[in-house]
């Protein structure tokens, strides 16, 4: 009996795709294996839901996921590899971006043992955010003892043991990437070369998410931020030590207090800013225990289509 591999795409507003993206699945995969086709709907607001429940009348393989509304690209990874019914999963985008051709190659890896095999993109723009993105990846491997590849993706092949440690993994924070390289498993890791989207918008273009997507993962996987809070506020407090000796010692000297009040003003500033930061930080982490300790579901599903409820 062939193995099954569960095909997990997560979708948001991608209804131009799904129809394209299954055709490519079905002209391209190698027929050695059997498949599911697990499309993860994450709250879309345009008719993705419907373009799959069509594909899912004519192929009972298309199965549907469909959350009530938008819980992001994480909690959709993780629901479908919690429905997940195969010896193995392949994830990849929605967008035609990735080359279904590689899951292919993934597989072949797969059934020659390897229990996880990631990707990383080649081919990318020497603008800015690529420099941000390169810089980024090197300081999240310098300060956590959990070091992700270097322009890793999410399009990867995982065996059924490597699922069941990650849906084992039930915090409400998500980082993929870092989950994977969390639980230690050896794997392999290819390239892969990374079309431009022919339909559609990401939802991480903007530089607001990514900085954001950046320091949630670097706050998840290391307390550095913290203990720098500490020594920022050990420097500024010693820095504050030695002007008020210098104050003491002129004045004792001079007989006259040290003239200055916009000196005076603007190191009050300073130190305050550099208060209201290591606040922030402290914040920023007790709104991370605040999401776990409240137990909310990483997601809700609304409706499922060709999926044996168990």
């Amino acid at each position: 009996m062939s193995k099954l591999v569960s095909v997990i795409i997560p979708c948001y507003n991608e209804e131009e795709n799904i129809s394209n993206l299954y055709n490519e699945l079905i002209e391209k995969l190698n027929k050695s294996v059997s498949y599911e086709f697990l499309f993860v709907d994450d709250g879309s607001k345009d008719k993705t839901t419907n373009e799959v429940q069509t594909l899912g009348e004519e192929d009972k393989r298309v199965k549907l996921i469909d959350f009530s509304r938008n819980f992001g690209k994480e909690a959709a990874m993780l629901a479908g590899l919690d429905y997940a019914a195969g010896d193995a999963a392949v994830i990849i985008d929605a967008d035609l971006q990735m080359p279904v051709a590689t899951i292919n190659d993934l597989i072949k890896l797969w059934q020659e043992g390897n229990k996880l095999v990631l990707t990383y993109k080649t081919r990318r723009k020497k603008g800015l955010k690529s420099k941000l993105a390169t810089k980024y990846y090197d300081v999240f491997n310098n300060i956590s003892d959990t070091q992700i590849q270097n322009d890793a993706l999410d399009f990867q092949i995982m065996d059924r043991e490597v699922i069941n440690t990650i849906c084992s993994m039930r915090e409400r924070t998500r980082f993929f990437k870092g989950i994977t390289g969390y639980i230690g498993y050896d794997f392999k890791i290819i390239p892969v070369d990374i079309s431009e989207r022919t339909a559609g918008e990401s939802s991480f273009s903007s530089s607001k998410t990514l900085f954001s997507y950046a320091f949630k993962s670097i706050a998840l996987y290391s307390d550095l931020p913290l203990k720098f809070s500490i020594i920022i506020g050990g420097i500024t407090a010693f820095i504050s030590f030695l002007y008020l000796i210098f104050i003491v010692f002129n004045t004792l000297i001079n007989g006259i207090g040290v003239p200055g009040y916009a000196s005076t003003l603007a190191i009050m500033m300073f130190l305050f800013s550099i208060v209201l930061i290591i606040l922030g930080v402290m914040g920023y982490y007790i709104s991370l225990i605040y999401n776990e300790v409240k137990q909310r579901p990483n997601y809700i599903v609304n409706e499922t289509k060709n999926i044996e409820e168990e």
